[in-house]
């Protein structure tokens, strides 16, 4: 008897793919001044991505752009923006102090929204990441960067 004939290897397109896939063509739009890169680490249960900016002639500068966090089922999973301070992610302490500032001033304790995206699949992965992406303050940070490596 086998106990792996029931087992059913459906393909999903993993968060890291998904990141890969998005690296390519900013080197060749920039004409090589600008890369992106995947860098990731692990820990227990626990996969960690970022999607970075990589300036060459800015003595090998990386800028991170998204962090992504997932277990080992991959999804649902969580997207930062690290450029976006509504996508900070909050300290417990900075969660007390909110609640604390919120029943000083008499209203009634909220608790606070920690700024972030979850996708449950691929397709809002690809959507949320295309938001932050295309987004003005991404198009500043790149041009800003670009614009300090051609200038040097």
């Amino acid at each position: 008897m086998n106990v792996w004939d029931d087992l059913s290897l459906e393909q999903v397109d993993t968060p890291l793919k998904i990141l890969r896939q998005l690296t390519i063509g900013l080197s060749e739009k920039t004409s090589g001044v600008l890369d992106a890169q995947i860098k990731s680490t692990s820990d227990i249960n626990l996969f960690i991505h970022y999607f970075q900016i990589v300036c060459p002639k800015l003595n090998g500068y990386i800028h991170n752009l998204i962090q992504i966090k997932h277990n080992i089922f991959l999804y649902p999973c969580t997207i930062y923006d690290l450029n976006n301070p509504k996508y900070k992610e909050l300290s417990s302490i900075e969660i007390s102090q909110m609640a604390l500032n919120s029943f000083n001033k008499g209203n009634p304790i909220e608790r606070p929204v920690i700024a972030n995206n979850k996708a449950n699949d691929e397709s809002e992965l690809q959507t949320i990441l295309e938001e932050i992406l295309k987004s003005e303050k991404t198009m500043t940070i790149i041009k800003s960067l670009y614009t300090q490596s051609i200038q040097l």
